[in-house]
């Protein structure tokens, strides 16, 4: 009796002060996987625009400033989209020849290809890829089929802080060289942002429009090419604080890196009974799994705290555990797949 009135108690100050619940962001390093796997270790990749623009594709000649759309004079519209187009190429190419997944880059000129336009965008055709190929000596030929961007600034009014930005959007197909057809696709949108004060609220020196499109261009293309290679990168995971003095104990434990003590606080509320507390309970589990580098540890956590939460519909908790849960399926998934993900024929 004493137990279960004690565990009663328990209950009702979380629930009663169940608003204090904090979600701290944790960063992690994780295992990014290739989704693109090329049967060499370095490839002879030939880079090409295919100089197509979308027809529905209206904002392509223009720019805003302050709030007024302004249209870039004709004279200086081909060098721009020249300049775009082959940052984002060589971006592409120094990264994946930095990883070790393209040996000699081979780029062919931006105008190879006249402007086209058009409602969508149809590979090409097999015999010209192997002709293009050819006296390249390219196994695989990359090529941005299309790109649109749009260059924004504000500089900011007594209501709100000045930016500048510039948004793009790209369709790719990497073409086998042999056999002229297409063995992967993606369309990829990005976008690269300043503000124009710091926390200082000092200006900042932003870089005027056509260097912005440039270096937006690249990190579009570094971002494109990460398709192709793994890599460990930063990220961050959230740790659920129930405003409960044992998961107080628990997190700071955590931020010392002391996960296994931490891990030993949370399994004294894992079961059903604790509700809510137990949803948290598992999910910081299956935090401290991850981090510890056991995938299926962390699925097995998550999944237990995805069914505690299913009665909570609507829930913080069912968000947190069902958004984590596809997280950890994802990493599995890539890992598992790792040596044959999406293999080019």
């Amino acid at each position: 009796m004493k137990s279960n009135l004690k565990l009663f108690f328990l209950l009702a100050a979380v629930w009663a002060f169940s608003a204090c619940t904090v979600y701290r962001q944790v960063p992690i390093e994780v295992l990014r996987t290739e989704e693109v796997k090329l049967p060499l270790k370095e490839n002879a990749i030939a880079f090409v625009s295919r100089n197509f623009k979308f027809n529905k594709d209206t904002l392509q000649n223009y720019y805003m400033q302050d709030r007024a759309i302004l249209k870039e004079l004709r004279t200086g519209r081909r060098e721009t989209d020249s300049l775009v187009v082959m940052s984002c190429l060589h971006a592409v190419a120094a990264m994946l020849k930095e990883k070790g997944v393209c040996d000699q880059p081979v780029f062919y000129p931006y105008d190879i290809f006249p402007p086209q336009t058009g409602e969508r965008i149809i590979p090409l055709p097999t015999e010209l890829v192997k002709k293009m190929a050819k006296p390249a000596k390219a196994d695989y030929l990359l090529a941005l089929e299309t790109i649109t961007y749009f260059f924004s600034i504000d500089n900011g009014m007594a209501a709100h802080e000045g930016f500048q930005q510039v948004a793009l959007a790209g369709v790719w197909n990497l073409y086998n060289g042999e056999t002229g057809k297409v063995v992967d696709h993606k369309t990829l949108t990005d976008t690269l942002y300043w503000n124009l004060e710091d926390r200082t609220d000092k200006t900042v020196v932003t870089p005027p429009r056509l260097v912005a499109l440039q270096q937006a261009a690249a990190v579009m293309g570094e971002n494109y090419a990460k398709r192709y290679y793994s890599d460990w990168e930063k990220v961050e995971r959230m740790l659920i604080i129930p405003p409960l003095e044992d998961f107080r104990q628990a997190a700071a434990l955590a931020e010392q890196q002391e996960w296994d003590k931490a891990a030993e606080i949370w399994r004294k509320y894992i079961a059903q009974k604790y509700g809510k507390l137990a949803i948290s309970a598992c999910y910081n589990l299956a935090l401290s799994a991850e981090i510890s580098d056991d995938l299926p540890g962390a699925a097995t956590w998550i999944d237990k705290a995805v069914k505690l939460a299913s009665p909570f519909i609507g829930s913080d908790e069912l968000e947190y555990a069902l958004n984590y849960l596809k997280i950890i399926s994802t990493r599995i998934a890539g890992i598992e797949n790792i040596s044959g993900t999406s293999k080019p024929e």
